[in-house]
């Protein structure tokens, strides 16, 4: 009864600390490599404040807002220290010299620990109420799909899918071994792939660009062969 009673009271004890962990704030997670391929829409109503929040290690440094009769924004630090941008709509407040816009946009500029900068766009639309998910945006780090990343070979242009499928083909079959270096390099290339742009997973992995061009080869005659 005793081991019972002490399980009941860590579990009990577990739970009520546990309430306060697990509540976490409604937020739309954007892989940074997204942002850069079309504009995002921020939503903003009255009454509600929406934050774009990078998590990716950049710092806001520049920003500027095309129509500030209608806006107010403010930064979690200083420029250059920030990673939130927040905005919030107020009643229109002529500005001498400003002019207004039904969609204004938002130019932000970032920089990377290594240095490297960044110029996001966003539109900005009113709206009378923003859902839970659309208030908070979270700029979380890239993630590529391996059917985006694509290669040229003497057979016509290889994913990189076909490539993991030439890799497996070639274990399976033992023309490999899964020691051999190439192949460690191989599969690092594959990992990195996912959160860089090809080019860059290439040039961070070092791996022989002609192995991954053949075991795309590979990969693109296995799944296009006759059943």
């Amino acid at each position: 009864m005793k081991n019972t009673h002490f399980f009941s009271l860590l579990t009990t004890t577990f739970l009520t600390f546990l309430v306060p962990i697990s509540s976490s704030v409604y937020s739309l997670e954007i892989p940074q490599n997204r942002l850069l391929e079309k504009t995002l829409t921020l939503k903003v109503a009255p009454g509600k404040v929406t934050a774009i929040h990078f998590t990716t290690g950049e710092k806001i440094v520049n920003y500027l807002l095309s129509d500030e009769t209608q806006l107010i924004y403010n930064l979690n630090a200083s420029e250059g220290e920030a990673t939130t941008f927040m905005l919030r709509e107020i009643q229109p407040d002529p500005i001498y010299g400003a002019t207004r816009s039904s969609v204004p946009n938002l130019l932000l500029t970032t920089r990377f620990p290594d240095g490297r900068t960044q110029l996001y766009e966003f539109l900005i639309t009113f709206d009378t109420q923003i859902g839970d998910n659309e208030r908070v945006i979270r700029v979380t780090a890239p993630s590529y799909r391996l059917g985006e990343h694509r290669l040229f070979t003497s057979l016509g242009e290889a994913t990189l899918n076909e490539v993991k499928a030439g890799l497996n083909h070639v274990l399976a079959t033992q023309q490999a071994r899964s020691t051999d270096p190439i192949i460690q390099q191989i599969r690092q290339f594959l990992s990195l792939a996912n959160q860089m742009p090809l080019q860059q997973a290439l040039n961070t992995s070092r791996v022989d660009i002609e192995a991954v061009k053949r075991l795309g080869e590979i990969g693109f005659q296995l799944n296009h062969s006759s059943p």
